[in-house]
Parts: structure tokens; sequence; C-alpha cells
């Protein structure tokens, strides 16, 4: 996950204000639940990048990933 349940609770009470902790807290836990479900994706190895010369030249992820952007990709459990 890219954020950690406390940063969450961060946020969501910057961006609403009015909401009851306890209902922050309650998103907050849900949001972390479902993030949960997704696994990270080591691009390094599984990329197509790795493999063909093409890859950069008709993917915008490739083009990135050539240019030594980082990436992060996430799958659905």
């Amino acid at each position: 996950m890219l954020l950690n349940q406390n940063e969450i609770i961060g946020i969501l009470k910057k961006v609403l204000p009015k909401t009851s902790e306890e209902d922050i807290r309650k998103a907050a836990e849900a949001l972390t639940v479902a993030a949960g479900n997704w696994q990270e994706v080591d691009l390094k190895e599984t990329f197509g990048a790795s493999y063909s010369i093409q890859c950069k030249d008709i993917c915008a992820l490739g083009e990135a990933f050539d240019k030594g952007q980082e990436i992060k990709a996430f799958i659905k459990k």
C-alpha cells in the first residue's frame, strides 16, 4: 500500500473536516482492507521492456521504464 492508515486518516481529516473521528477511522480501515486485495508486481522481472526492444516505442509504461522512471504496478489478488 502506498499510504499507511495514519496517513489516510490525516488526508481524510483534511479533506473532510466536518466528518466525525469515528467515520474517518471507519473509512480509513475500509480503504486499508480494500488495499489488501492488491499485490505489488516487480516490473524489473516481469515487464515487457526487459524482453523487447519495441516495448518502449509502443507503450507509455515501456517508455517511462526506459527513461528510468519509477513505476509501481499492482494486480488484484
